[in-house]
């Protein structure tokens, strides 16, 4: 149970914004004792295996070279561009 309360907020996405020039995604994450936890990603190492619209209350979104999904929060959460979002990162890709 320790386990499982540790790394949920880990797997949940505080925040997800597409950089400049369209290729890279900075990745934002809660990490222990309130502290946030960045990183970059290239936009072909994202997969999102369930669209926006299609999910219910979370986003799958899986990154390349990590062991577990990630959540995005659909019902919590705000989507400030939705296009944006449905044709860049809320695709689904073949990651290698």
């Amino acid at each position: 149970m320790l386990f499982f309360t540790i790394l949920y907020p880990l797997r949940s996405v505080q925040e997800l914004m597409l950089l400049k020039g369209g290729q890279h995604v900075t990745v934002s994450t809660h990490s222990f004792f309130g502290r946030q936890r960045k990183f970059d990603v290239p936009l072909d190492s994202i997969s999102c295996y369930q669209g926006r619209l299609s999910a219910r209350s979370k986003v799958p979104l899986k990154i390349k070279n990590y062991s577990f999904f990630f959540l995005i929060d659909k019902t919590g959460g705000t989507f400030h561009n939705e296009r944006i979002f449905d044709k860049a990162i809320g695709l689904q890709r073949k990651l290698k």
